[in-house]
């Protein structure tokens, strides 16, 4: 029962983000309380649908590289900050394990910044993948993109 109001509420949220993303922007201001609410795509193609609410980040990721299929859930937090409280910074993961790919026993932490008069998110990240301990020194990846709303 939890598992299903769990997935109402993700449903819901998701309905919310496109709602959002197709106000104009003065109407997307006054809802859109963190100032990244909304879909985003990298230089490569990735897609990335967020949510915010008090100091929450909620949404889904779809990756444009390697084997990822459909979207994973994504979960954060964020902060305002900046002269006028109007930039933002965060941080979200996704652990890629889905209905289509399965577990494939990774995990991607981003964390960034959003400048309101650019308009951009910047982010670095980590990918955490699994590896036998005499390997470990392998496991991860570090990497850097930018997110432009769409």
């Amino acid at each position: 029962m939890i598992r299903c109001g769990v997935q109402i509420f993700i449903i819901l949220i998701l309905k919310y983000i496109t709602a959002i993303g197709n106000l104009s922007q003065n109407e997307r201001d006054s809802r859109d309380t963190c100032g990244i609410t909304g879909t985003w795509k990298n230089e490569l193609g990735s897609v990335i649908e967020l949510s915010c609410a008090n100091g929450n980040l909620l949404g889904k990721y779809r990756s444009a590289v390697g084997e990822a299929k459909d979207f994973y859930q994504l979960t954060g937090r964020y902060t305002m900050t900046g002269d006028k409280q109007m930039d933002v910074i965060f941080g979200f993961s996704v652990a890629w394990n889905n209905a289509i790919s399965g577990n494939s026993n990774s995990t991607t932490s981003w964390t960034g910044i959003h400048y309101k008069s650019e308009d951009v998110i910047y982010t670095h990240w980590i990918l955490t993948r699994y590896m036998e301990r005499s390997r470990m020194w392998a496991s991860n990846l570090v990497g850097h993109a930018d997110f432009r709303r769409i």
